[in-house]
């Protein structure tokens, strides 16, 4: 969790000061289909190493959280090692204005949004639908696999389109995404 909370934040930062100015949508997108590669590899060392056993024991979690530490691990002194004088790095400030406002909410709604989808989510299939870990590996496999295809063909459509008609799009669809989590235990069996 601390990592992945220290990443997020610096990850879009990395990607936009490092990249072309007229290419950030395209560079965010690449950024995000990597990280979805990541999941991809990862949920699918879990499906495999759980298809004999569903329910592992507490060893299996350790060797996992183990093998997590140290990629966790490379990944910083790979960041750390990184030169100084590379990108178009402003020095950062804290910018807080009304006509901002909007974006201020969204930001805030997003931050909500990845509570809901990294978190409340995976523990109610879980705790609340039994969903077993070679389940929620598959489904995260699933949603990996169309970040890696999705998530550059969005930052590329960003780049054409700008910011604004994308992250309508999106929101619109989330609208949805969160009536049918809210629905979902009223479907029918």
């Amino acid at each position: 969790s601390v990592g992945m909370h220290t990443w997020m934040p610096i990850s879009s930062s990395l990607t936009l000061n490092l990249g072309d100015p007229e290419n950030k949508g395209k560079r965010m997108g690449q950024t995000a289909g990597f990280g979805s590669v990541g999941t991809v590899l990862g949920m699918l060392a879990i499906q495999i190493a759980t298809r004999s056993n569903p329910h592992p024991g507490r060893e299996f979690y350790e060797i996992v959280f183990c093998v997590a530490a140290a990629m966790i691990a490379t990944g910083a002194v790979i960041l750390v090692a990184m030169r100084r004088d590379i990108g178009h790095m402003d020095k950062p400030r804290m910018v807080w204005k009304s006509k901002y406002r909007r974006y201020y909410l969204l930001s805030m709604l997003e931050g909500g949004r990845k509570q809901v989808f990294f978190t409340f989510a995976p523990y109610t299939l879980t705790k609340i639908y039994h969903a077993p870990v070679t389940i929620m590996a598959m489904l995260m496999v699933i949603n990996g696999i169309v970040g890696i295809i999705g998530a550059p063909l969005v930052g590329r459509l960003i780049d054409k389109v700008r910011e604004r008609k994308i992250m309508l799009a999106s929101y619109s669809i989330l609208i949805l995404v969160f009536v049918l989590y809210g629905t979902v235990h009223r479907a029918p069996a």
